[in-house]
């Protein structure tokens, strides 16, 4: 081939008769529908976990739960956060900074009872019990009866 062919012989070469072997082995392969159906699917997993993680880290940056950021994609499926959409919704939807718990520390009771909670004495539990066995159980079961005068610790009398 030289350089003065013409884009019509190039052409030539390239045709294939429809009785010439080449042409069969230079057909597309079969493609396998099963196969392609899974990598859509995966495509679409793949892309949708990477826009979430995408809008989680821009809530987060704005100093907003993560969380909110799947309300965001619900409520807006496709839209791409900016920060002042991030503000913009949040302040749409009241979402606030989350809590901050530091310092908090849970109170725990010995004798396992709430402290505002009543307790009852052994003779308020029967009286109870007579009129609503029911309730006299639950009382029972949650340790809001003394039993006796030992299970409460209170001060010796003077």
């Amino acid at each position: 081939m030289t350089e003065k062919n013409t884009v019509e012989e190039v052409d030539d070469l390239f045709d294939l008769d429809e009785g010439d072997e080449t042409a069969e082995t230079e057909q597309a392969p079969a493609v396998d529908v099963k196969e392609v159906e899974e990598l859509r699917a995966f495509k679409q997993q793949t892309e949708t976990e990477n826009r979430e993680a995408a809008v989680a880290d821009a809530f987060t940056a704005a100093g907003l739960s993560p969380k909110a950021a799947r309300l965001f994609i619900a409520l807006n499926p496709g839209v791409d956060p900016t920060p002042e959409l991030v503000k913009r919704f949040a302040g749409d939807y009241d979402l606030g900074p989350p809590p901050d718990r530091s310092g908090y520390t849970p109170t725990v009771i010995s004798g396992g009872h709430v402290p505002a909670a009543k307790t009852f004495t052994r003779a308020e539990f029967e009286d109870i019990m007579r009129e609503n066995p029911a309730r006299g159980r639950a009382l029972a079961e949650s340790g809001r009866v003394r039993w006796s005068n030992a299970q409460i610790n209170e001060r010796p009398q003077r």
